[in-house]
């Protein structure tokens, strides 16, 4: 009969700890590796929106006047015309770099001159994507 009792008391304070435990665990209150707990954000309010909006269009105007894209239209197109055409000759020259690296069998010849040729892509991209900014301007 004692025994009995001991284990019922055993398993009262077994159950006792294991709901401390699951209760201690969902009550931590951590931030890990810059992850915030969504119970405790920070709160914005309508001022700090308006503060920002603000202060973009503030910079927004700043940049406009330093470019000024309506006064210098003309210089812009040219250079991003004759960067197109320095980056399509650049383009040939490292795709006939690109052919001879693959008939010598240099594998690292051959990755940096593929390399070079889409990062030159990606700038030609940028270029047209630059072009199309100062036309809606």
């Amino acid at each position: 009969m004692l025994e009995e009792y001991s284990n019922y008391i055993f398993y009262i304070i077994a159950g006792l700890i294991f709901l401390f435990l699951i209760y201690y665990c969902y009550s931590l209150k951590t931030i890990k590796e810059g992850l915030t707990n969504p119970m405790e954000g920070p709160s914005v309010t309508n001022d700090d929106w308006a503060n920002l909006n603000s202060n973009l269009k503030d910079q927004v105007q700043l940049l406009k006047s330093k470019v000024g894209i309506k006064e210098n239209r003309k210089e812009y197109e040219d250079m991003i015309i004759d960067l197109d055409t320095t980056i399509d000759y650049m383009i040939l020259q490292n795709l006939t770099m690109y052919s001879n690296a693959i008939i010598n069998k240099n594998e690292s010849d051959k990755k940096k001159y593929m390399n070079n040729i889409n990062n030159l892509k990606s700038i030609k991209s940028q270029l047209d994507s630059t072009m199309q900014f100062i036309d809606k301007n």
